[in-house]
């Protein structure tokens, strides 16, 4: 009975060893299946990670693409205002011109206005001295003649 009793209890104890080891197989693959998916997991996060960024970069490039495009019709923009500014200054210049010309071809020029500028030609300064050759005529007969010049346009 003794003998029986050893054996039993040997084989308990063979038996106890072996559900211990079983378990402790189970919990290591357990272990490494968690560690499985964790690694997954974080590959996963890693990659969707590097996808937000791409997308960001790519939102980035894009915005500022657009902002680009939005400063260069600005600009454009204000060269079109700038030259239609200069357009309107000109054909305002270009219309009192002509309405200057208009207005000076509609009045005669009264000879009151001139006599001041022939006498001003005409008039030689008292203090001025002239040497002149034989051969030449007197400087009264070199005169300029006034010139009546009519600007148009």
């Amino acid at each position: 009975m003794v003998e029986a009793n050893t054996t039993l209890q040997q084989e308990r104890v063979k038996a106890d060893v072996h559900r211990k080891v079983a378990h402790m197989e189970a919990l290591e693959r357990r272990e490494t299946e968690f560690r499985q998916q964790q690694e997954r997991e974080r590959e996963q996060a890693r990659d969707a990670q590097l996808k937000l960024r791409g997308l960001a970069a790519k939102e980035l490039k894009e915005r500022v693409h657009l902002e680009r495009e939005l400063v260069r019709q600005q600009q454009q923009n204000v060269i079109l205002q700038k030259q239609r500014e200069v357009d309107r200054l000109e054909a305002q210049v270009d219309r009192q011109l002509l309405q200057q010309a208009h207005d000076n071809l509609a009045k005669p020029i009264s000879k009151a206005t001139l006599a001041p500028v022939r006498e001003e030609v005409a008039t030689p300064s008292p203090e001025v001295v002239e040497l002149t050759e034989p051969d030449t005529p007197p400087r009264s007969q070199n005169r300029p003649k006034s010139i009546r010049r009519v600007y148009c346009c």
